[in-house]
């Protein structure tokens, strides 16, 4: 009996891994908690503009994830990356600018921004990070007539304080 007992509990076990094993295979792209993500498609800004943030196909993978931050400010939207991150970014300046990107916290876009220059004479209607020394510290509001700051979300505060990011 004890024999039969112990056949069952290791067939039970067997299933239960394959059962998470296919889970994780087969699962949709999960999101980090927090990231900042390139769009999977070259979109226009002004069609970009007119498109519902959460109909906005993200690359797999995010460019910056909540790893890549020593600190977030969340009364200024001003930041710090890690040295890593920060080399990064800037190594691939002239490959961003211009390029939107979307923050996502837990699977689901929360806003779309765009990457940019200080040197640039346009001012984006969105939320916008410059990609130069020393300015590779802020998300700028960006010009808009909507009374709302999509920054200021407060799923995103949420997760950058879980992490003990937030300032």
């Amino acid at each position: 009996m004890l024999h039969k007992n112990k056949k069952i509990i290791i067939a039970v076990l067997v299933i239960v891994c394959i059962v998470l094993i296919a889970y994780k295979v087969h699962s949709p792209n999960l999101k980090s908690e927090f990231g900042i993500y390139l769009l999977q498609d070259d979109i226009p800004l002004e069609q970009l503009l007119k498109t519902d943030v959460s109909d906005i196909k993200i690359m797999k993978e995010p460019l910056l994830s909540v790893k890549d931050f020593v600190y977030y400010k969340w009364q200024d939207h001003s930041f710090e990356l890690t040295t890593d991150a920060k080399e990064m970014i800037l190594s691939r300046k002239e490959d961003l600018y211009r390029k939107p990107f979307v923050v996502v916290v837990n699977g689901e876009n929360m806003y779309a921004g765009v990457f940019s220059l200080m040197t640039s004479s346009y001012a984006y209607p969105i939320p916008t990070i410059l990609i130069e020394k020393p300015c590779l510290n802020r998300i700028i509001r960006g010009v808009s007539k909507s009374e709302q700051d999509p920054r200021n979300r407060q799923e995103i505060k949420n997760v950058l304080e879980q992490h003990g990011i937030l300032k």
